[in-house]
């Protein structure tokens, strides 16, 4: 719900920039005040790739979905991440092989993404249907990035890890923001600029502190952890904030769950 709030008077490179910049610096605080190591030259270029599938990509694409359909509609999309991350490492892992239960889970599951985005908008493609699939987009990054973690960044201090990625989408988002959106605008109003500390502080920052030191034993956690606890949520505040209808959350929330029973 945050990015509802915040595109309302910030563009997106612009609220992206913010996000990954001032949570990158806290954990740098963290950092030094844990004296945690510090990755080698390899290991910030794995931390750079995963910067780009982890947060450039997703962020930019569900920020700019948001523009153009409800948050509750987003996290329900967002939420796919876990069912692409299955299918994914299922195709590369000889570990990760989909049990019959965990298959039929994602068969349902992706007949869900079909229900909730509708026959019209597939029949009919507009800035709707665009809108719906950057969210499709970013949950493939998300997906691409707990491949990409497991077999490239999974010695690397977990907190380090998120300080990394964080560091090295704010390389690439700062000079962008400024070079499509130009200089911020900083007469904001008080719930717009909540929205973005609230954005950057506790939904990214102590986020990572809390999930991704749990990640060391389990690749996939993160990204099918956070999803899973952010798509109810979406959804709630988004009907309670913003008046939407949540019948058909709730339903396609069903679907999503025959998937993380089997996995968990």
């Amino acid at each position: 719900m945050a990015y509802s709030l915040i595109i309302r008077e910030v563009p997106i490179f612009t609220m992206v920039a913010n996000r990954v910049l001032w949570a990158s610096l806290i954990l740098w605080v963290i950092i030094f005040a844990l004296k945690v190591p510090l990755p080698n030259l390899k290991e910030w270029g794995s931390l750079f790739v995963m910067g780009i599938l982890n947060n450039v990509i997703p962020f930019s694409m569900i920020a700019w979905g948001q523009t153009h359909i409800e948050s509750g509609l987003a996290s329900i999309l967002n939420g796919k991440t876990a069912i692409f991350t299955f299918v994914l490492a299922a195709m590369l892992f000889n570990d990760e092989r989909l049990s019959r239960k965990k298959g039929l889970g994602v068969a349902i599951s992706f007949i869900g993404v079909c229900v909730v985005i509708g026959l019209d908008a597939m029949r009919d493609f507009n800035i709707r249907s665009l809108a719906q699939l950057s969210l499709i987009i970013a949950c493939m990054s998300y997906a691409t990035a707990a491949v990409w973690a497991r077999t490239n960044i999974k010695d690397i201090h977990p907190i380090m890890a998120a300080t990394g990625m964080l560091s090295s989408a704010s390389i690439i988002m700062v000079p962008l923001a400024l070079f499509v959106d130009g200089a911020p605008n900083y007469s904001l109003s008080v719930t717009t600029l909540g929205a973005m500390a609230f954005l950057s502080f506790p939904a990214t920052a102590i986020a990572y502190l809390f999930i991704l030191p749990r990640t060391t034993s389990s690749w996939e956690r993160e990204p099918v952890t956070s999803h899973i606890i952010s798509t109810p949520n979406g959804c709630y505040l988004g009907c309670t904030s913003f008046g939407r209808k949540a019948a058909l959350y709730s339903l396609h929330w069903v679907c999503f769950n025959c998937v993380r029973n089997d996995h968990y």
